[in-house]
């Protein structure tokens, strides 16, 4: 007899599931301009991007992992699309006021050089 692993896989319904399988992208409004913003599904992670959430670039506590547990700390999440991260960006006064985090400072500007925080 073969021991099979019991299929642990949460099913998501399939209306949010994309062909390949991967949850679809969420549409959500930019809190700044009211533009439209796809968050994508990150695979490896096992979650969705928070490249366009405000709260992650702003508050220091968005490091510990236990913040993103309060569900109703992530239902007043604000999202950002790349052009106001790009506009927080280039004010540079604005952008050391606001991202007080180095690791983050640095990151953003990394995400910006490869592009994958870009002009739309």
């Amino acid at each position: 007899m073969s021991k099979h692993k019991k299929d642990t896989k949460r099913k998501i319904p399939s209306e949010l599931v994309n062909e390949r399988g991967f949850p679809k992208p969420i549409e959500a409004k930019c809190f700044k301009c009211n533009g439209s913003i796809q968050i994508k599904y990150v695979i490896p992670k096992k979650k969705y991007s928070s490249k366009n959430n405000w709260e992650y670039w702003t508050n220091p506590e968005a490091n510990n992992p236990e913040f993103w547990k309060d569900k109703k700390a992530r239902e007043k999440d604000k999202k950002i699309c790349d052009n106001c991260l790009l506009e927080l960006y280039y004010n540079k006064e604005l952008f050391w006021e606001t991202i007080k985090d180095l690791k983050k400072r640095m990151k953003l500007r990394g995400y910006i050089w490869l592009k994958v925080v870009k002009q739309s």
